[in-house]
C-alpha cells in the first residue's frame, strides 16, 4: 500500500489499522501528523475539535501505540521524504511519526531521504 502527501498519511493509517492485511506500506512525503500541522487544522477543523487536546498525538501515531500483529513478524513501513522539502518542518512533521515508530518493536521502519 502506498500514498503521497495526505494519501501517504492514509496509507500509514490503513496499514496500521489492518496490520495483518499488508506486508508493507510506503509513504511518500506523508503528512505524518496532520493534527499538529496548519494544513490539517485548516482542512479538518471540526474533526480535530471533536478529538480535542488528548488526540493531539495524531491519528497514525495513535495506531502505532496499539499495533498488534498476529504473524509475529514486524510490519515493514518505508517513508520516503526529502530533507530539503520546504513543508517538512511545519506541515509534514515526518519526524513525529518516525520517532513514534522507533518506539514500537512491531514496526520495521525504513527512512529514505530523497
Amino acid at each position: 500500500l502506498s500514498g503521497h502527501s495526505m494519501g501517504g498519511h492514509g496509507s500509514l493509517v490503513i496499514t496500521l489499522k489492518n496490520p495483518d492485511m499488508f506486508r508493507c506500506s510506503t509513504a511518500f512525503a506523508p503528512i505524518s501528523n496532520p493534527i499538529n500541522g496548519p494544513w490539517g487544522l485548516k482542512l479538518f477543523p471540526t474533526t480535530w475539535a471533536r478529538i480535542g487536546p488528548a488526540g493531539r498525538i495524531g491519528i497514525a501515531r495513535s495506531w502505532l501505540k496499539t499495533l498488534k500483529r498476529d504473524s509475529g513478524s514486524p510490519l515493514n513501513i518505508l517513508v520516503c521524504q526529502g530533507s530539503v522539502d520546504k513543508f517538512l518542518e511545519k506541515e509534514l512533521l515526518t519526524q513525529n511519526f518516525v520517532d513514534a515508530a522507533k518506539d514500537n518493536a512491531g514496526i520495521k521502519l525504513g527512512l529514505i531521504d530523497l
